[in-house]
């Protein structure tokens, strides 16, 4: 069977240059050969014993291939019936593939301006927020493409909750961006253990545990974004816990990308300066005269992202913190 196994070799040939899929392609009979049992017709080459045109020339280009099929020995021509794997052709075309993402502290700042963008983008967005009002209002500007839910990462049964949304609903999911968390203008000695763990629980561990919870749901090409500080580069005098919990991230960070490498996963992380949002009002912090709008961190995410890149500053100058601000005077 010279020629079933020269069009075997073609498949295989489109599925390397992407081209598998719901191909077909009508090819005329070359040579003599009859069915060799009624029954099962597909698994040969039927034909009309006269009318084939001399040299067997193929009417359509060569390009695509054919699944199987019987024609009546009326039909001048025939259809090649080749048994190929499922791997290589499905009975129907493929469905376009609709991207997921979620988004944690999406109710306001860098988060917001991610769920807005994605949705542009085209993709369905599950935010993560504590303001329900705020995250009402982005679902009635974004329409069906956003939803939310409301819960409080220093809660772990709130990842469990967002799982059980992805998994039916989410999956597979393309992006989680681990963009939630909080500081305080308090020193060490001052605060409350109960301070101290919940600061922990949404910086630190949630970001960690939600990626375990969600890696079921992913996939190779999928990426995690985790939402950092270039702070980390200095001593933060002013607000030492949320240093210390975004540089434990940072560290898990580096793990992180290692092991989903493995299954194909990549991992962003991101490390702005300052982000004009109410971040500084709520910890207690003076305000910054200047800083980044959240549109054009969340701009610059994205961008790492469909660059897939490993790790982005915003603004990309600060990025010499990391040779200079172990040597600086703490600045926060």
């Amino acid at each position: 069977m010279p020629l079933v196994r020269r069009l075997r070799s073609l498949a295989r040939e489109l599925v390397r240059n992407g081209r598998a899929g719901y191909v077909q392609h009508r090819v005329t009979a070359v040579g003599e050969q009859r069915c060799a049992s009624r029954e099962e017709p597909s698994r040969h080459l039927q034909r009309r014993d006269s009318g084939v045109g001399q040299g067997g020339e193929q009417e359509n280009p060569p390009h695509q291939a054919s699944l199987i099929h019987a024609q009546a020995p009326s039909d001048p021509s025939c259809f090649l019936s080749i048994a190929c794997s499922k791997t290589f052709f499905s009975k129907s075309p493929p469905k376009p593939h609709v991207r997921n993402a979620v988004v944690t502290g999406a109710s306001s700042g860098i988060g917001r301006e991610l769920a807005r963008l994605l949705c542009r983008e085209g993709f369905r967005v599950l935010g993560v927020g504590r303001d329900v009002e705020a995250l009402r209002g982005l679902e009635a500007e974004l329409g069906g493409g956003f939803e939310y839910i409301t819960c409080d990462l220093r809660d772990l049964s709130c990842i469990r909750e967002i799982a059980a949304r992805v998994a039916p609903s989410y999956s597979p999911l393309d992006l989680l961006v681990n963009n939630a968390g909080y500081g305080s203008a308090k020193k060490l000695l001052e605060m409350t253990a109960e301070e101290v763990v919940g600061m922990t629980l949404v910086n630190f561990v949630a970001p960690v545990v939600l990626t375990r919870e969600l890696l079921p749901h992913m996939r190779s090409g999928s990426t995690v974004v985790n939402v950092l500080t270039a702070g980390i580069h200095i001593l933060m005098t002013q607000a030492p816990l949320y240093g210390a919990t975004k540089t434990a991230l940072y560290y898990a960070s580096e793990a992180l990308r290692r092991e989903l490498g493995e299954r194909g996963i990549h991992l962003v992380e991101v490390l702005p300066g300052v982000v004009k949002t109410k971040f500084h009002e709520r910890a207690g912090l003076r305000t910054p005269m200047r800083g980044v709008p959240p549109e054009q961190a969340a701009k610059a995410i994205l961008e790492a992202v469909a660059r897939r890149k490993e790790k982005i500053y915003i603004p990309w100058y600060i990025s010499f913190l990391r040779l200079f601000g172990p040597h600086l005077p703490a600045l926060y």
